[in-house]
């Protein structure tokens, strides 16, 4: 959804209709990914994850990825950090990513206002407003100290979202 609305987009399927609004967050932060060259395979990620969760930790979640969406429409900044925290897949999965306590740490240390595990990973992403470049170069170095080569991009905010041409 985020690739034809642009923005940030927020989806739910109930059945066979699925939901999608897309809004532009208020002066957008710049976005940096950086991913290590190994892989986590998809089915060794959903393996990681518990089958049930407890309502203490669901509704974590909720009030975390809530409080991210909000930040984000307000253009406040201070509670994106507490709004990355996630106690339903980063904790499972953390174990699968080499470097991720090292990666999150240099991120932030450079200036990310947050970092964490994009899906299943390896990939990491951080959002920031201060050099981005140096956050993802932060992010990279980790890596670099554990011997593992990695990269990193920079990427904008897509607001416009998929166009016919």
């Amino acid at each position: 959804s985020a690739c034809l609305k642009g923005g940030l987009t927020i989806t739910a399927v109930a059945g066979e209709v699925t939901h999608c609004l897309g809004v532009a967050p208020v002066n957008p932060p710049k976005v940096v990914v950086a991913f290590p060259e190994f892989e986590v395979k998809t089915s060794d990620a959903r393996k990681a994850l518990p089958t049930q969760v407890s309502h203490a930790d669901a509704i974590y979640n909720v009030s975390r990825a809530s409080l991210l969406v909000a930040a984000l429409l307000t253009g406040d900044r201070g509670p994106i950090r507490e709004a990355f925290n996630d106690r339903l897949h980063q904790p499972y999965r953390k174990s699968l990513i080499t470097g991720f306590q090292q990666v999150i740490d240099a991120g932030v240390e450079a200036g990310a206002l947050a970092v964490g595990l994009s899906g299943a990973g390896p990939t990491m992403l951080a959002l920031t407003d201060e050099d981005p470049a140096g956050v993802g170069a932060a992010m990279v170095g980790a890596w670099s100290k554990l011997h593992i080569r990695a990269q990193a991009h920079v990427l904008e905010i897509d607001l416009q979202g998929a166009s016919f041409v």
